[in-house]
């Protein structure tokens, strides 16, 4: 499924998005747009803080996520995304975790072959929310939940993939219906969350 930005086509890596069991289909997407989110909801779970993180990980507490983060290329027009379900990928021609401006763009499963994938719950966040994400130096950042949209056959704006002006996270799973293609079945669309950085106190 492509996901384009403008012109440029990137096709998420084949296996983001191939259907196993029906339960593990992704909740729906209810999209909301809040230029200046209020933090709210955990900054931990029962299991661990972001204290705990490793370098090169990304925590959402809401939602119970923990996952590493690997760099991807893109390879004949297509984000190789991690093959492992529990791996979200960085797509290393956006800017990285570390910059001061533009956009960071992660990806991630939300299931392959009935294994639920790191960001299946995505859909589900609520503005404000926090994100912290560990850099591979070990620079803990954090970040504020503040869009959810529903992106119709993975077109993507050409904002997301920003490396200049504001600042922002953000992370891309799919969703919608399912269709087949080259013998495969997969959702069509993506869930597209936006982040903005909190403020070190």
């Amino acid at each position: 499924m492509p996901l384009a930005a403008g012109a440029v086509a990137v096709l998420v890596g084949a296996v983001l998005a191939v259907l196993g069991r029906p339960d593990a289909a992704p909740p729906p997407v209810r999209p909301f747009d809040v230029p200046d989110p209020v933090p709210r909801g955990p900054s931990s779970t029962p299991a661990m803080s972001a204290e705990d993180m490793a370098p090169g990980t990304i925590f959402i507490p809401s939602l119970q996520v923990y996952a590493p983060i690997e760099p991807v290329g893109v390879v004949g027009g297509a984000l190789q995304v991690p093959r492992d379900p529990g791996v979200v990928g960085w797509d290393d021609e956006s800017p990285g975790l570390a910059a001061d401006a533009g956009s960071t763009f992660l990806a991630g499963h939300v299931q392959v072959r009935g294994q639920r994938g790191a960001l299946h719950a995505l859909p589900q966040v609520a503005a404000g929310s926090r994100i912290f994400t560990r850099d591979e130096t070990g620079v803990l950042r954090t970040w504020v939940v503040s869009s959810l949209h529903e992106s119709r056959r993975k077109v993507m704006a050409p904002e997301y993939f920003a490396t200049t002006g504001e600042r922002r996270l953000t992370l891309v799973t799919c969703t919608g219906p399912v269709v087949r293609s080259n013998g495969l079945r997969s959702f069509r669309d993506a869930a597209v969350v936006t982040a903005i950085p909190l403020p070190q106190a």
